[in-house]
Order: structure tokens, then sequence, then C-alpha cells
């Protein structure tokens, strides 16, 4: 980031896309009670663990991010992320083993979450970026060299 400080929140948002954000991610978080009321019946074991957990975690980050993003704060965002990355990583990897299962059909919702990780994995850069500028900022007013 190079000039002005800017800050991973849009300064206006109109109601519109705020109904849309926490519809957005509300859906997102429904993952949670849905998985947990009816676990996938497709996996056993560990696979089950992992099938129950990606849903958790999802959920949980969904919301945090929903309450990060609607308090403009980062340090409520970022964890969110953490937690949503993680459970879309999981479901990813579930979902291409699905598919390299021999069930070629489940190749469009492999790629459907690949592409949603990557905007995920686009959106926690953007708030580390933001994180490390402020650092800088802070270092500068302090005084700090470096």
């Amino acid at each position: 980031m190079t000039g002005l400080i800017r800050s991973p929140y849009p300064r206006e948002r109109g109601a519109a896309r705020t109904l849309l954000l926490v519809a957005g991610w509300i859906t997102i978080g429904l993952v949670m009670p849905w998985i947990l009321l009816y676990p996938p019946v497709t996996y056993e074991g560990l696979g089950l663990v992992a099938g129950v957990g990606w849903g958790i975690l999802v959920g949980t980050g969904a919301l945090l991010m929903l309450t990060g993003h609607l308090a403009r704060r980062h340090e409520v965002e970022i964890p969110g992320l953490i937690l949503l990355g993680t459970g879309l990583v999981i479901y990813v990897f579930l979902s291409w083993q699905t598919v390299t299962g021999g069930s070629e059909g489940s190749g469009a919702r492999a790629l459907l979450l690949t592409g949603g990780m990557y905007l995920i994995a686009e959106r926690a850069l953007e708030l580390a970026q933001w994180v490390l500028h402020l650092r800088r900022i802070d270092k500068i007013g302090r005084g700090v060299d470096g």
C-alpha cells in the first residue's frame, strides 16, 4: 500500500448492500446448525469428524466476519476469516476427494468451493496488509525506526 491510508471497509454502504452482506453471512452461518442437525451420511470415522468440523468452523467464522464487517473491526473479522478459511479448506479437500474417488459430477461443487476459498484468502490478504500498514504508522508515531 502506498500513498494515503485506505480503510478495508467501505465508507458508505447503502441499505441494499448492507442487506446483502447480512443475508449472505447469516446464510453461510446457518451451515453450522444445519450440519449439527443433519450430519453428512457419506462420511464415516475421521471423514465424519472432518465433515461436521468444517461446518462448525465455517458457520462460526461467517458470524464473526459479519460482526467484524458491521462493526468495522478487523480484530473480529480476522479470526472469522481464519475459522471460515480453515473450514473451507477442509470441505474443498473432501469435495475433491469425492471427485477423484469417481464422482466426477461433484466437480462443479468442488470448483465453486475452491473459488470461494480463493476469495476468502484474498480478503485475508487485504486485512493482513491493512494491519501491517497500521503497525508501520504506529511505529512512525512512536518514533521507532524500521
